[in-house]
Formats: C-alpha cells, structure tokens, sequence
C-alpha cells in the first residue's frame, strides 16, 4: 500500500500497489508516478520492496566475499590496509558507509513529489495502515467462497467505500498518536537532570588533605 497526500488541497489519495511487489519499481514508473497529482506527498513506508539502494549507494554486507569488500573500497578510494581480515576490512565498510539512497524515492522526486518516510517500526504513523484494517475485516466477513477473485472483487468495493471522512479520521488518529510520542520525548528530557562534571575542579576532601 501506497499513502499519497495532496499538499496543497489537503486531501488524501489511497492507492493498493499489492503484497510483495516483485517489481515495484517498475510499478511506480509506469502506473503510480502517473496517477499522482503534482506534488504529492508520499509516505512511504519500510517495506523491504521500498528499500532497495540506488545501485551506486549499495554497500557490502557481513555475508559478502573478501573480494567484494576489497573491491568496494577501492572503487570508493577508501584506504585499506594491504594485508587485513575480512572483518577489518568490513568495519572499514560501516566506518565508510554513505546515508542510504533508496532507488524508488528518487523516482518521485524527479518526477517532483516529497518522499518522508516513516520510522522504522512504526506502522502506527500510518494511517493507510487503519484503513487497511477496515478492508481486511470486510473480506473476512464477505469472503465465503474463498475463491481469489471473490476476495479482489471484495477489496476493490471495500477500497471504493473509504470515503474523505474516514481518511479524515485516520489522519486525525495518527496525529494524536504522534503527539503522544512528543510528550514522552518531552517528559524523558524534562525529568531527566543533566550530569555535570566540572573537570579540573578540585574536591573538598582534596582541598581538606592539602591542607594538612
């Protein structure tokens, strides 16, 4: 699933690109890309089909090859050590690492549309993620055939029915969630005292023993 505001209108898109997109990239460049009003807002979300490096911004993994890792960090002028474990030269590669660049937000912003993305493990930031609840609970309770076109045809109706009100009320939902997290930030940074340490200050005790 796919969540596209509408900057400028306010108002909320809802579009299903499927579970589990084999090519998803090819999706958004040829069906979503087009369907969007100019500058759109995006969220996206942490799938694994959503964070695939733009090719120049893949970096080795722990599980790569020795000759790999090398290859890598001659290609990016890292410099290395001649003779090194593959652990040595893997800590040089997360020492080295560049922020990710995922392939599929530079896809919207060249075609002019903001991507944030949602912190990891925070499906409830999402509200398509309510609305997705509402269209599971409808084909459950509609689906007695069991049959995979009774359930597209289930979800396609259910999806038709998600009218402005209820996005409404998922956006509104999510805010008040978000704003909750604010206040424990606030609350964990105004109960906490800061530690000082005033270095070079000598003690009591040792002011007391000098002058002994």
């Amino acid at each position: 699933m796919v969540e596209v505001v509408v900057a400028e209108r306010v108002r909320r898109l809802t579009l299903c690109a499927g579970d589990e997109v084999s090519d998803s990239e090819g999706y958004v460049e040829e069906q979503l890309i087009t369907a969007l009003p100019e500058k759109s807002l995006v969220v996206m979300d942490n799938a694994s089909y959503h964070n695939c490096r733009e090719f120049d911004n893949r970096c080795p993994t722990s599980n790569c090859r020795k000759a790999e890792i090398i290859e890598w960090l001659d290609r990016n002028n890292i410099v290395r050590p001649d003779k090194a474990t593959k652990q040595v030269l893997y800590e040089l590669v997360l020492l080295h690492k560049p922020p990710p660049s995922y392939a599929i937000d530079k896809m919207f912003k060249n075609a002019g549309h903001e991507v944030p993305r949602l912190p990891p493990y925070h499906f409830d930031l999402n509200p398509i993620e309510l609305i997705w609840e509402d269209i599971k609970g409808k084909v459950s309770r509609y689906n007695t055939t069991f049959k995979l076109s009774e359930v597209e045809k289930i979800v396609r109706t259910a999806i038709g029915e998600v009218d402005i009100s209820r996005r409404e009320t998922c956006v509104k939902h999510v805010l008040a969630v978000e704003n909750e997290y604010w206040k424990l930030d606030g609350i964990r940074e105004e109960t906490i005292p800061p530690i000082l340490i005033h270095l070079g200050d000598e003690s009591n005790t040792e002011r007391r023993r000098d002058a002994l």
